[in-house]
């Protein structure tokens, strides 16, 4: 499953895109479709709160999956960067990750962030150290 986040002029649409492997057919689901409505107001300097409780669910030679609570947000969180050893590895719209193209043997370490509509992007989670197989 791919997830697909797309803006245009405010507009977000979520989809799914699946790939049955046995018969290489390619569907594309709509999860959901939203709008943040424009305010005439100060613009949003507030961050979201800073990602808590990295958790390891699996490890693998080369990848990792990893989950985190929800970061809130005045306005609310519309994504979360995934940090490899400082270095942007990822984005992604929920509290998990899927890691892969890591190197047998060798530690990393974790770090995830949140944002917001206006690009308000949080500090950095406590790190979390993983070592492959």
């Amino acid at each position: 499953m791919n997830d697909r986040f797309i803006i245009n002029n405010n507009k977000f649409i979520i989809n799914s895109i699946r790939t049955d492997l046995s018969t290489g057919k390619t569907e594309l689901e709509l999860i959901t479709e939203f709008q943040i409505p424009q305010s005439s107001s100060a613009p949003d300097s507030t961050p979201p709160t800073i990602p808590t409780g990295l958790t390891l669910l699996q490890i693998s030679s080369t990848g990792a999956r990893i989950i985190w609570n929800d970061s809130e947000d005045n306005i609310g969180v519309v994504g979360y960067n995934l940090y490899i050893d400082n270095a942007l590895y990822d984005s992604t719209i929920v509290a998990a990750a899927e890691i892969s193209g890591l190197n047998p043997s060798t530690s990393y370490d974790i770090q995830v962030t949140a944002f917001d509509s206006a690009n308000n992007e949080s500090e950095k989670s406590s790190t979390l150290t993983i070592t492959t197989s």
